[in-house]
């Protein structure tokens, strides 16, 4: 409904043209739109329908009677504690107690007692149990008010004595089963509890046997705990000693790896030193390292004579003794920091320094191991005998309450019933469903009053038929209403309908020149077009072109369809070839001749012949041949499309204004001749030399050439009839949708009388009275063009300012 007001929004009106905007369709008048014309069987069948429907409502039942009864469970409950004073026993969650208790009732668990009570037998006889309960599922209710100690009983019965059975036999089924119940109950918690208590006193006494297994080693629990915590301590006395035997490894080899995992193996790389105090210390026990010493010794004193004789340092021997002096240094080292080098201990044994640290390091990290793995030990058990405490604590606490419980329920007894009977079961005196059977005979009464307008309903939905305006409304809401064309007799007689029929085409027109965008430059080009053959579309163009005519617009009417030719053959449209395209087809004249005669005689009141004759261009016997020849020629569309200038083309017609361009000698099978970009070159030409252009086609579904001139020109107006198929109607607008033509509008075409009267056109009614006086209609058609052109267009000529031709 936005989108259909901001399309009419530019016309400036607020619904569309021709109906008030509170006539217009809405969803809720659906229903009335379907009864239109069938309100007088939609009447008498509502009676009939409705009349059954409320007898067989009324006396779908006979009389029946309902029996009541009431029962009381009170939420508090007096007991008898150990000090023999009475305590009130809340019930926790009391609605969820009391439903519980309705579908106790219910349960097949009471029925079945209920069904061998002696009063329901009597009454109803020995049923079949599957019967019986069905009896119960259909006639018992049973009802619980929320936050309330009573539960409701009812029994639905043809009897009272049926009734009141009924109730009685499920009350006391009930009453002696809850006995039942509570009793055996009582006696099974009781034992159920001794139980639970005794496996909590048997898992108390295991739980204590492991935790006593865990500490029989150390004696007691505390005397684990300080063991655990002195070989902690233990383990980091050792750690603070392997730091700082570490230390002193470092000390040793300041730039040696000492955690590689193969330190005895593992040689120095190059750069790596020996420490001035492992050398000095190996040199007073391995000959090994005094030999190289002195081979240092000796090669350093020879650089220090070659420096003070001056030989420089790039001197080869010079260059030699160093590299010498660098290899003996480099197996000092690799000798040290190998091991290899021996040092002797306190007994004067020898023995290598670094060796025996690492020794000592790696016993000292065995050590730390294996009391890491006693310590983590002692924490489990520690850990376990603390779980273990934990739960022989949470089991007492449980055997407490199994015993506080269990005393409970051997020393307490209740002290009054748990249900009290507040109504065993009335005898009904009168039936309770005389107000219902009311209520279904009025319901059936409105439920056959439904169906038969239901009926009337569906034979208006199974007609898919354009039958009213507000068919076309509902079923294209999203396309433009243009205006509503009324159905015209053949001879037009009546001045009223004529007028109402002029107004509405002058009023199609009006729309159309609000909605276009003038430009000076190129006229306005419209496809008129319809779902199917005889909605009215070569009316319509007729009708329209007449009025457009009137306004003064230079209009051209073009016939594009090649089947029907309506068009043509209604304004009797014949154009003849020029006699300088005659003369050029018999190679007389030239083309250029053509051009300057069509030019001469478009811009200057002269004939052709006359300026044929007088430039000489011809003879006047070769003229006289071409004219005997004109009459015997046609041209149209096919010509126009083909190079031929469209106002060549065209014919002027008996009105001012209006032109022509026929089908000429087009035949149904030309339409495939047709191209899309010469049509649309054609209309491209036509807007330069006429203000409006309409062009008539054919069907939008059945015509190629329609489906040409809907994508070539600026709008299609859409004309769709009374008696239109909805269906096709829809698919010929969703086939302009594909082609992305622009739609103006529609036009409802033979509209009927009570239509017309809801339009605005109606108000042309009102005011015959001043028109058959103060004006009269025109003639401007003879009564032979009056036939041919059609009463709508004869209608618009005649209340117009139409202005014609031909000689008064």
């Amino acid at each position: 409904m936005v989108q259909k007001n901001d399309d009419l929004a530019q016309f400036g009106m607020t619904a569309w043209d021709g109906m008030d905007a509170k006539d217009e369709p809405r969803q809720t008048n659906r229903i009335f739109m379907l009864l239109r014309g069938r309100y007088h069987w939609a009447i008498v069948l509502a009676a009939i329908f409705g009349i059954a429907g409320g007898m067989a409502g009324y006396f779908r039942k006979g009389h029946e009677f309902q029996s009541r009864a009431q029962i009381q469970i009170p939420q508090s409950r007096d007991v008898l504690l150990y000090n023999d004073v009475d305590t009130p026993f809340q019930i926790s969650t009391f609605d969820a107690y009391m439903e519980a208790q309705v579908q106790l009732i219910q349960s097949p668990q009471v029925l079945n007692e209920a069904l061998v009570d002696p009063r329901f037998e009597r009454q109803f006889g020995k049923l079949p149990r599957q019967q019986a309960l069905q009896v119960f599922d259909k006639d018992l209710l049973v009802l619980h008010p929320r936050k309330q100690e009573v539960i409701n009983f009812s029994f639905v019965a043809g009897t009272p004595e049926k009734a009141q059975a009924g109730v009685q036999s499920v009350l006391d089924a009930y009453l002696a089963y809850t006995q039942r119940r509570d009793e055996r109950r009582d006696s099974d918690k009781i034992s159920q509890i001794r139980n639970i208590r005794q496996t909590q006193q048997n898992r108390i006494s295991r739980l204590q046997q492991e935790k006593s297994f865990l500490i029989s080693e150390y004696g007691t629990e505390t005397t684990l705990i300080v063991e655990h915590d002195n070989l902690r301590k233990n383990i980091q006395t050792i750690k603070d000693e392997l730091r700082e035997l570490q230390a002193k490894i470092k000390s040793f080899v300041p730039s040696y790896d000492v955690d590689a995992e193969d330190k005895d193996d593992q040689l120095p790389d190059e750069g790596t030193m020996a420490s001035d105090a492992i050398v000095a210390q190996l040199a007073q026990t391995d000959p090994r390292i005094r030999t190289l010493l002195n081979q240092k010794e000796l090669l350093e004193s020879r650089l220090h004579m070659f420096d003070t004789r001056g030989i420089g340092a790039g001197h080869t021997e010079v260059r030699n003794t160093k590299a010498e002096l660098q290899a003996v240094k480099r197996q000092i080292d690799q000798y040290v920091l190998s091991g290899s080098g021996l040092a002797l201990d306190g007994a004067g044994v020898p023995q290598s320094p670094l060796k025996q640290l690492r020794a000592r390091e790696q016993a000292l990290e065995d050590e730390i191991s294996d009391k890491d793995a006693s310590a983590l030990t002692l924490a489990e058990r520690i850990n376990k005998i603390a779980q273990i405490n934990e739960e022989i604590g949470e089991t007492k606490d449980d055997l407490t309450f199994s015993t506080t419980r269990l005393e409970r329920l051997e020393v307490e007894q209740p002290v009054e019933q748990t249900v009290h009977v507040l109504n065993s079961g009335d005898f009904p005196l009168e039936p309770y469903n005389t107000v219902k059977r009311v209520q279904f005979g009025i319901i059936g009464f409105g439920g056959g009053a439904g169906f038969g307008v239901g009926i009337v309903l569906l034979i208006g939905l199974a007609d898919r038929r354009l039958r009213h305006v507000e068919d076309a409304q509902v079923g294209f809401k999203d396309i433009r209403m243009l205006g509503v064309l009324p159905t015209l007799p053949t001879e037009l007689a009546d001045p009223e309908q004529a007028a109402i029929a002029s107004h509405a085409v002058h009023h199609i027109r009006t729309l159309l020149q609000i909605a276009s965008n003038p430009d000076k430059d190129q006229g306005i080009a419209y496809a008129i077009t319809g779902p199917a053959a005889g909605s009215g579309k070569t009316s319509m163009s007729v009708a329209l072109g007449l009025s457009f005519a009137a306004t003064g617009s230079k209009t051209l009417l073009i016939d594009c369809d090649l089947v029907a030719g309506g068009l043509t053959r209604r304004l009797d449209a014949h154009v003849n070839r020029s006699i300088a395209e005659i003369l050029f087809t018999q190679e007389i004249i030239t083309e250029q001749h053509v051009h300057e005669v069509q030019l001469a005689t478009r811009n200057r009141d002269i004939s052709e012949k006359q300026f044929i004759i007088d430039r000489g261009i011809a003879t006047e016997e070769q003229v006289a041949q071409a004219i005997a020849m004109q009459s015997e020629t046609s041209v149209g569309i096919l010509d126009a499309c083909s190079g031929l200038n469209v106002r060549d083309a065209a014919g002027p017609t008996d009105i001012d204004n209006l032109f022509v361009l026929p089908i000429g000698d087009a035949k149904p099978h030309h339409a495939g001749q047709l191209s899309p970009v010469e049509l649309s070159k054609l209309v491209q030409q036509a807007k330069r030399y006429y203000d409006v252009i309409l062009i008539d086609t054919g069907p939008v579904l059945g015509s190629l050439e329609a489906s040409i001139m809907a994508a070539a020109v600026d709008n299609v107006i859409m004309v769709v009839s009374r008696g239109d198929q909805k269906s096709l109607t829809t698919k010929s607008f969703e086939h302009l949708y594909t082609l992305k033509a622009q739609i103006a509008g529609v036009v409802f075409n033979h509209a009927l009388s009570e239509d017309m009267q809801k339009t605005s056109y109606a108000t042309m009614s009102a005011a015959q009275s001043r028109i058959s006086h103060d004006y009269k209609p025109s003639s401007v058609f003879t009564q032979q063009q009056s036939e041919r052109f059609g009463p709508l267009a004869s209608a618009v000529a005649s209340y117009g300012t139409v202005k014609s031709k031909r000689p008064a």
